[in-house]
């Protein structure tokens, strides 16, 4: 039931009707006795300030979504690894975080893999793209950049080399040695084959799970992190901002699976 104690939170974004984060953070807080309620707001551009400021005010906290990452970045107080990215995706007490970054440096941590000197190619130039960038940054990547607006990838390059990340922008994967590579954009099947090589594939697309970038890196023998392992773990790293806990990404997935939410 809900009542005038229950905390409102919820999602912003653009043409997100295909999100799971409702489901995700609706069941982790009642299975963990918090009285708050997640909703989904899905909000026109011209409409995104003022969104902004009225959930600032009577929200408990939000999520942030594409395509509107960088620009809330410019509406809220930003911390930590928020104010390196110029992009957030959490929000509390109109305090601004980026739990993708989070969430990817711990994932990144849990694998058998040396990154140091590695050469790692990120799709994308967006909010998503700025954390896997930083994450692979600072584990000692060598960070290529890659996107269909070049100016952007140029942009984002100069921010992570003013960070002290070896980042730079590339036309083409041609012969680099790549050991990571990164779909941080909504269309996977825009990255081309011959880029997808190495030891590991990254997705951001969790809809569908399979999709053809990691079917690709798959049919080549590289260990795969999905995109909902990263939608998992990023909502957890939000709701231990939130309320200091949160359930096990295991339970989480367990009960996506068994709700059916995964295709």
């Amino acid at each position: 039931m809900f009542g005038v104690r229950t905390k409102l939170l919820g999602l912003i974004g653009n043409n997100i009707s295909y999100t799971l984060s409702p489901a995700i953070h609706n069941y982790s807080f009642s299975k963990l006795g918090i009285d708050a309620v997640y909703l989904v707001f899905d909000i026109k551009p011209d409409d995104l300030e003022t969104v902004i400021n009225g959930l600032t005010k009577v929200a408990y906290g939000f999520n942030v979504t594409i395509p509107y990452k960088e620009r809330v970045a410019e509406l809220i107080q930003c911390e930590d690894e928020c104010r390196e990215l110029g992009a957030v995706n959490t929000v509390v007490n109109g305090r601004g975080y980026n739990t993708d970054y989070r969430a990817l440096i711990k994932i990144f941590n849990g694998l058998e893999l040396d990154l140091h000197d590695s050469g790692c190619l990120v799709f994308g130039a967006g909010g998503a793209a700025a954390a896997a960038t930083l994450s692979l940054g600072k584990l000692g990547c060598k960070v290529m950049l890659m996107d269909r607006t070049p100016r952007r990838a140029m942009e984002l390059s100069k921010r992570l080399s003013s960070l002290g990340i070896d980042a730079s922008f590339i036309a083409s994967c041609g012969d680099h040695q790549v050991k990571v590579v990164v779909n941080a954009t909504p269309k996977p099947d825009l990255v081309p084959p011959e880029c997808v090589r190495g030891k590991l594939a990254v997705e951001f697309v969790y809809s569908p799970l399979l999709t053809p970038f990691l079917r690709t890196a798959i049919s080549r023998g590289m260990k795969v992190i999905d995109g909902l392992s990263i939608l998992i773990n990023q909502a957890l790293e939000a709701q231990k901002i939130w309320f200091g806990k949160s359930l096990s990404p295991e339970e989480v997935r367990m009960f996506l699976y068994d709700g059916q939410f995964i295709r």
